[in-house]
């Protein structure tokens, strides 16, 4: 380790502007692949490599696909979905996909139709009587209802009664929810995620826009719209922005010194913004190199890992915290050795010798720790894992050399001209953080049994608490609480066992 750290510690020294350089170039040449970064929404990231889905593949790429199934669920606000109103808005839905841009991708084929309402059974009579269901009033259509569904053959009352919200009584036509089907051929897509969503959406589109009776609302659903309805790329900016913003004030307290008669608050103050500049802009350069790396480790190049996915995107906010670390402490330390008088190339070598030490070894234990995510049976968690280790290395570097090399300049002209603050520097606000929690040792040197009695029993019931852990996964976990897609999934959960497809 000390090898490593006297060889970064060799280079800022000797050759600051070649560091530099050399970073600002790796970076740029990096930067050009983030162009190339292409995002994916589905949730194919999120399915585990097992023999089922392995099986489940082949016999796709030897049999084809099965149609795409989507389903509208139909409510009804007075609590009938059996009414002459329910059959007069299933008729318009029915038309309303039918008319739609994607009328030519509905899949008919014998003995099923493209779109089926909860209503087949009533119109298969109707049609064999030449009987016009519009003309009829409530009760006249569900005695037909009632008739026509007595009728049915076992296999085909399987299929029809989940059509029907739980809760609800299909034979005597009661209930409050139905579901109406259609059946999407999708066969030629393949892969093509984006190409179905795009299909899916227009069948909703279709729907939102039919004219129904007032009581009567609808929503389409298909399972891949949960993602697509997600702005993943607005939301991980936003977190960022919020991060930045933190982390910003955070360094801002951190790096600010006081004049003691050797600078002015001016200059204080610009020592502060530099290197509060500093540090967030070797973070970028952080995360460019990780964006970079990961094109390149991605399916286009290296193929090692997949397209980034919504978990991946939040590294760069993951390396806003991390990253920050590296740099407050290789600051304080470069700083308290300039402070007691130490050359500017001194203070930077004794703190990257002895706090450089220390965070190499931070880093390769943060590595290992992400990178125990190959045994993930996800490719999701398994992407984040290597980008995540990726641009904890990303990080340590640059801001060992590039953030190193960029105040050895700086400082060493200040030096040079007599105007280096050391006595200022000493006054960093930093020291109030160790200050405040000297104050806890308190507790261990006046009751050292007490404290040690309240950490074992702390530490016990952590430990009952760990084995009472239960871990789930849902899909729906990636889903804002607030989408409206995730209320109608909710609802096909809730009230019929999932719904169909």
């Amino acid at each position: 380790m000390n090898q490593i750290v006297r060889a970064i510690a060799g280079m800022v020294m000797r050759a600051p502007w070649v560091v530099i350089g050399i970073v600002l170039l790796v970076t740029l040449g990096l930067g050009y692949f983030n162009s190339e970064q292409q995002q994916v929404t589905g949730n194919e990231g999120f399915s585990p490599d097992n023999e089922e889905l392995t099986a489940l593949e082949r016999s796709g790429e030897l049999f084809g696909s099965t149609d795409t199934v989507m389903q509208v669920i139909v409510e009804s606000e007075s609590g009938d979905v059996f009414s002459a109103d329910a059959y007069r808005a299933a008729t318009t839905l029915r038309e309303a996909i039918q008319d739609s841009e994607a009328a030519d991708r509905l899949a008919e084929q014998p003995g099923r139709d493209s779109v089926i309402t909860w209503f087949a059974p009533v119109e298969q009579v109707a049609a064999a009587q030449g009987s016009d269901l519009l003309a009829l009033d409530d009760e006249q259509l569900k005695d037909l209802y009632r008739q026509a569904y007595a009728s049915l053959p076992d296999e085909q009352t399987g299929f029809v009664d989940p059509l029907v919200a739980e809760g609800g009584d299909i034979a005597e036509a009661e209930g409050g929810k139905a579901l109406l089907l259609l059946f999407l051929d999708t066969a030629d897509f393949g892969d093509d995620f984006a190409a179905i969503t795009e299909l899916q959406t227009t069948i909703v589109e279709a729907v939102d826009q039919a004219a129904l009776p007032e009581d009567i609302s609808a929503d389409a659903f298909a399972f891949g719209l949960l993602f697509e309805e997600q702005d993943v790329a607005a939301e991980i900016a936003r977190l960022f922005g919020i991060a930045a913003l933190i982390i910003l004030v955070v360094l801002m307290f951190v790096y600010s010194i006081r004049p003691r008669g050797d600078g002015s608050w001016l200059g204080a103050a610009r020592r502060t913004v530099a290197d509060v500049a500093l540090t967030l802009g070797a973070i970028v350069i952080a995360i460019t190199w990780t964006n970079g790396i990961g094109v390149l480790l991605g399916p286009d190049y290296l193929d090692v890992i997949g397209y980034f996915n919504p978990i991946t995107q939040i590294i760069p906010i993951l390396l806003i915290g991390l990253g920050v670390d590296y740099a407050i402490h290789l600051n304080s330390r470069y700083r308290e050795e300039v402070s007691s008088g130490k050359g500017v190339g001194e203070g930077i070598r004794t703190a990257l010798t002895t706090v450089g030490v220390a965070l190499v070894l931070a880093t390769v234990t943060t590595f290992v720790g992400f990178m125990t995510n190959l045994t993930n049976p996800l490719p999701a968690l398994r992407d984040f894992g290597i980008l995540a280790s990726v641009g904890i290395v990303a990080a340590f570097l640059v801001l060992m050399t590039f953030v190193l090399a960029a105040r050895f300049l700086l400082d060493r002209g200040a030096e040079r001209r007599e105007r280096l603050p050391r006595r200022s520097l000493a006054s960093t606000q930093s020291k109030a953080l160790p200050a405040a929690m000297s104050r806890t040792a308190v507790l261990a040197e006046r009751i050292p049994f007490v404290t040690l009695g309240v950490t074992l029993l702390l530490a016990g019931l952590g430990a009952y608490g760990l084995t009472q852990l239960s871990t789930e996964f849902s899909f729906t976990d990636f889903i804002a609480e607030d989408e409206p897609i995730l209320e109608t999934y909710e609802t096909l959960q809730s009230d019929f066992g999932g719904g169909f497809g």
